[in-house]
């Protein structure tokens, strides 16, 4: 009996959220959203949702705003994914709310509900970390892998062959100076111990591999902003906004 109450209680808030537009579509628009809500797996979901409403009817109402027809047509799935995220998660609560409020003014808002759903809090934290260049952890750039696979970060492919470029020309320049070096040694070199003789000539290549190394750790570690390669995507760039 509690739980029923709790359903119920949620239509008020609806019927007021979408007003005037509700005034327009009537009855079957009220029944539509109620028989959404009811439809929520447990009472936790459909707590869930009536906090979001609650969050958003206010934040409408500061910004002395209704709902439109475009978002009516996002309502059913907004509902179904809002449902399951907790309020206390105020990083995902805010997205999903804004997502909402937000989708009058934008025609892809469809697609990016879609990505919405597919991320948690700790991918969206990585998401704000790559928008603002921050330094990454393991985790980090382990959730990278699935948010590249959902098209919302990718990797900056002009700075990484960037990088191949510079480093192919350094081998190149290094093994050129070696083969140099080995076929022509300068008279001062030819006046130095055999031992000295023999490692001078490598030196150029030492370097470049100590220089391939350098590259390598700094764009797997990307601590510092010159080694930075991933950047977000435009839906991944929407979906840090939302947080704004």
């Amino acid at each position: 009996m509690a739980d029923e109450t709790k359903e119920i209680s949620i239509t008020p808030t609806i019927t007021s959220l979408f007003k005037p537009t509700g005034d327009y579509l009537g009855e079957e628009l009220k029944n539509y959203v109620q028989s959404r809500v009811e439809k929520a797996k447990s009472s936790k979901q459909s707590e869930n949702v009536q906090s979001h409403l609650e969050n958003i009817r206010t934040k409408a109402t500061q910004n002395d705003g209704h709902l439109t027809y475009h978002q009516l047509d996002l309502f059913e799935e907004w509902v179904e994914g809002v449902s399951k995220v907790d309020p206390d998660d105020k990083l995902l609560s805010e997205m999903w709310q804004n997502l909402l409020l937000d989708s009058k003014n934008s025609f892809n808002s469809e697609i990016v509900l879609d990505k919405l759903k597919s991320i948690s809090s700790g991918d969206a934290q990585t998401l704000i970390k790559v928008y603002f260049k921050k330094t990454l952890n393991k985790e980090d750039r382990y959730r990278l892998n699935k948010l590249k696979s959902l098209e919302l970060a990718e990797q900056n492919e002009l700075k990484i062959e960037g990088f191949k470029l510079l480093l192919i020309l350094c081998v190149g320049a290094s093994g050129v100076s070696t083969f140099a070096l080995s076929l022509s040694p300068p008279e001062m070199l030819t006046n130095m111990p055999y031992l000295v003789q023999t490692i001078v000539p490598y030196l150029p290549l030492l370097c470049a591999g100590l220089l391939g190394y350098v590259l390598v750790k700094g764009l797997i570690l990307g601590k510092r902003t010159f080694f930075k390669v991933w950047q977000l995507t435009w839906l991944g760039e929407r979906l840090v906004n939302l947080n704004k």
